[in-house]
């Protein structure tokens, strides 16, 4: 659950605001956004539903770099499904959905973040969106990277102009 807007109580509680829940993740290969005009090999998106009107949605973009494996991911990523044409002697398993992933863990920690209003990146690119963009970027590693890739060699839009949005940038020192 993530909360925007509202304020900060005498009590040091979140008061006000609207709620939303995650409702899915995904990536694309490609990033769909540019920080300081770089493009990285990947991009995460948190999509949340408000919790009052399912109409609105808050997305969390996170960029992804190549670096170090993510450990997180790495248990996931073991069970995505094989390229079409692979083969591997005749054995045909079916991976098992059955593993936790928390996505909290995929959310950097600290760094500067944008928000703006604008759309979904995939058809038929909805507008009412709230982004949040990290600038900070998390690792995957060169063969985390390639797996997705071989699946989805170009799933991602191609960048837009920011046309009349405010892109407002913000800093968060992190923990």
């Amino acid at each position: 659950t993530i909360t925007l807007g509202g304020k900060l109580s005498p009590d040091g509680s979140w008061r006000g605001g609207e709620r939303y829940e995650l409702i899915q993740f995904h990536f694309h290969h490609r990033s769909e956004h540019k920080i300081d005009n770089v493009d990285y090999p990947m991009e995460l998106h948190l999509v949340h539903e408000q919790v009052e009107n399912s109409a609105k949605l808050a997305v969390i973009g996170v960029m992804i770099e190549e670096g170090a494996e993510n450990v997180h991911i790495k248990k996931f990523w073991d069970h995505l499904p094989r390229p079409s044409g692979h083969s591997d002697g005749g054995h045909d398993e079916v991976p098992s959905p059955s593993h936790l992933l928390s996505p909290l863990n995929l959310i950097p920690r600290g760094g500067d973040y944008f928000q703006y209003q604008g759309s979904l990146t995939t058809p038929p690119c909805t507008e009412n969106v709230y982004w949040t963009v990290m600038q900070k970027p998390i690792t995957f590693s060169k063969g985390q990277i390639k797996a997705f890739s071989m699946l989805f060699p170009k799933n991602s839009r191609n960048e837009q102009k920011a046309f009349n949005r405010l892109i407002r940038r913000y800093s968060n020192p992190g923990n």
